[in-house]
């Protein structure tokens, strides 16, 4: 749509891509097509000196929006072309691994669940690209723009670490008598200083 529009206004500008970096590209894909995604992370790799890469998971349903900018859920063939995907981006990953990250602290190992840059109280989950909170926190709200979502950008800890009321995990929600809550909030990520 952007791209129409810029057309439009005639402030469009077009740039053909090399027909070797084309074949190249589609070395990667198995029976189908490469997603915008992965055909980007090989287009950056070209142009780049470092690339961080974002928003690509294993398992999203229910967890995370697929697409950051719509309400899309993929069909069946989607899924299936983003896991033989998956398995494909971690290799080319793994080869350029000092060049190339994951920027979601939760995706940078192939377990999924380790996670170096978490702050105390947070925790990987398998399936959730952002810290979750550890046992003994909770989320305090959901996120505004979704369905039981919670907002991801802090959490709290609890009065009572041992309550199944914070039992941690993707849905770890505070309890409704915030009483038991405290009211700082916790940043699950480091900040670099």
């Amino acid at each position: 749509q952007a791209a129409s529009q810029a057309k439009e206004k005639g402030t469009a500008k077009l740039y053909a891509l090399d027909p070797d970096f084309h074949e190249y590209a589609m070395a990667f894909q198995d029976k189908g097509v490469l997603s915008n995604g992965f055909y980007g992370v090989l287009l950056a790799s070209q142009l780049c000196r470092r690339v961080t890469v974002f928003g690509f998971l294993r398992e999203w349903k229910g967890k995370t929006k697929y697409h950051y900018y719509n309400n899309e859920e993929p069909d069946g063939q989607q899924g299936l072309r983003d896991l033989k995907e998956a398995d494909r981006l971690d290799w080319f990953l793994g080869n350029h691994s000092s060049t190339h990250y994951f920027g979601e602290p939760c995706m940078a190992n192939n377990d999924h669940q380790s996670c170096t840059d978490c702050n105390s109280g947070a925790m990987c989950f398998p399936g959730v690209w952002h810290p979750v909170p550890a046992p003994g926190f909770c989320y305090k709200r959901k996120h505004s723009e979704g369905t039981g979502v919670p907002d991801v950008s802090c959490f709290h800890k609890c009065a009572h670490a041992d309550s199944h009321e914070c039992s941690g995990g993707p849905s770890s929600f505070c309890p409704d008598n915030l009483a038991k809550v405290s009211e700082k909030c916790i940043g699950l990520v480091a900040m670099p200083s």
